[in-house]
């Protein structure tokens, strides 16, 4: 790994694998949930019973089965080289779109279409979707469906459209910033083999491989001990993917502030561990500590708040480290379709 040129070739062929396990582990799946989404409400347009009768009905089906159409298509990128875009680029945007016009055609079939034998079921299970809401709203609408419940099916099934484009209005807002979050950690990525290409050309690979094994042993130990969870649409392997980057920069940074340490005497001096060239020519001891600093984030911390306070004094290093670390997975929103 000294070697830049076998450096460059373990950062491409990471890169690419990262890019592989996204398609078909994340795209791939999104893409055939989306479309099996909008199949399923398809097919419940084409088991509704026809309402020749009513000139609103008839536009309303015919109007949904359009969005549902369009959606379909663009699920498919458009363009000679969409594919290797899609491989390279994919944001997940088209898939949130699917998956919305899903949302808004069940809200158009149950406000329009529904049978009313079907009113009575569909005012309970729309109890149960209020539980996605804030207390605020889920208290207005459970009121609202209390007053109207055994009223006429119309005003009903009105009534269920119009609550149900609030929990849909969520469910959507929670994707959006997911997936805002998400393509924010694929721009760090960018950045992140953009600074290891760099740093492997000044011969200091075998410093970032051992980082980024730390960050990768790591993120092992969270998965094992980590609950199981309703669907994340894919997010924790972006976590996944971005975990030996961070691990390896962690890495490369701890040691270069560790150095710092030692030449300004605040820490021990330990050249007889780490040698003579400690950078581009890694001894056991070296290699240890970078990978400890790819495992704990806490150790990194530790080494940042003891530099910040060679440079400023007031700053208590344990302090600095005491208070719990959010962590992105804290931002999960309430999931559903």
């Amino acid at each position: 790994m000294s070697d830049p040129a076998t450096g460059l070739l373990v950062i491409a062929a990471y890169f690419l694998l990262a890019q592989m396990l996204r398609k078909q582990f994340v795209a791939d799946p999104l893409r055939g949930w989306a479309r099996s989404r909008l199949a399923c409400q398809r097919r419940r347009l084409a088991a509704m019973p026809d309402c020749h009768d009513d000139a609103y009905a008839v536009a309303v089906r015919r109007s949904t089965l359009e969005m549902l159409d369009d959606a379909e298509k663009a699920l498919e990128p458009a363009g000679r080289f969409a594919p290797l875009r899609e491989f390279f680029s994919w944001s997940g945007s088209r898939e949130a779109g699917a998956l919305s016009a899903a949302h808004e055609a069940e809200r158009q079939i149950v406000a329009w279409l529904l049978p009313d034998i079907s009113v009575h079921g569909r005012v309970q299970r729309a109890r149960c979707e209020l539980q996605s809401l804030p207390d605020g709203q889920r208290e207005l609408w459970s009121d609202t469906l209390d007053r109207v419940e055994l009223g006429r099916p119309d005003v009903v099934r009105a009534t269920i459209g119009e609550m149900l484009a609030d929990v849909y209005s969520r469910r959507d807002t929670a994707y959006a910033e997911l997936w805002s979050l998400k393509n924010k950690i694929a721009w760090f990525e960018w950045a992140g083999l953009l600074a290891a290409v760099l740093i492997v050309c000044r011969g200091q690979g075998m410093l970032l491989f051992a980082g980024a094994v730390g960050g990768l042993l790591s993120r092992m130990q969270r998965a094992l001990k980590r609950r199981p969870i309703r669907t994340d649409y894919g997010f924790s392997w972006s976590l996944i993917f971005l975990s030996p980057m961070a691990g390896a920069l962690g890495a490369w940074a701890g040691m270069y502030l560790i150095l710092g340490l030692e030449k300004s005497g605040i820490v021990a001096d330990a050249s007889a561990s780490f040698g003579a060239h400690p950078l581009t020519h890694p001894t056991t001891a070296v290699i240890a500590v970078a990978i400890l600093l790819g495992i704990s984030e806490r150790f990194l911390d530790r080494v940042v708040a003891l530099a910040g306070h060679s440079i400023v004094p007031e700053i208590d290093p344990v302090a600095a480290t005491s208070a719990p670390v959010a962590s992105v997975e804290t931002l999960r929103p309430a999931w559903g379709t």
